[in-house]
């Protein structure tokens, strides 16, 4: 099991990021003015939720503690993750890809754990709100299963 002092900041900015630009992909994928703001938030819940879903993982547990005062917030830009739904796409699998090497490298047992989060993250932003601009629609949109769907083959699931 590793924690942060394992790993180089620029590797640590990549294992943070990972699960935040999976969920972003989905979100953009399908991007509406209301779910857009619910997704958010849904993505927000699923993070804050990680150290208690994977209580024996340190990794997880330092990523995204159950309390982070604001000040030790990572401050992560939409410029940073994609500014439309192909580049979030792109940036999420470059993300995820980077992420799997430096665990393969450092803490292979803690692989499967950082995948399913990265999964959930996906799952749960798509789960948020109805498709479409307004979030009226189907719970999951043709364009977020795919997205979802090239996430999973990302990361060999």
């Amino acid at each position: 099991m590793t924690t942060k002092a394992d790993y180089t900041e620029a590797e640590w900015k990549t294992l943070y990021l990972a699960p935040i630009a999976c969920g972003f992909a989905v979100a953009m994928s399908d991007f509406g003015i209301v779910s857009s703001a619910i997704e958010g938030a849904a993505m927000g819940k699923e993070l804050a939720q990680a150290s208690a879903i994977y209580p024996q993982n340190p990794l997880i547990q330092e990523l995204f503690p159950a309390s982070r005062d604001a000040t030790e917030q990572v401050k992560v830009s939409p410029s940073e993750l994609g500014e439309n739904p192909q580049a979030a796409m792109d940036r999420a699998t470059a993300l995820v890809t980077e992420a799997m090497a430096i665990l393969a490298s450092k803490a292979s047992s803690e692989i499967a754990d950082y995948k399913s989060l990265c999964l959930s993250v996906a799952d749960r932003v798509a789960n948020a709100a109805g498709s479409g601009l307004f979030g009226s629609g189907t719970k999951v949109s043709p364009e977020e299963a795919t997205a979802i769907e090239k996430l999973k083959a990302t990361m060999a699931l």
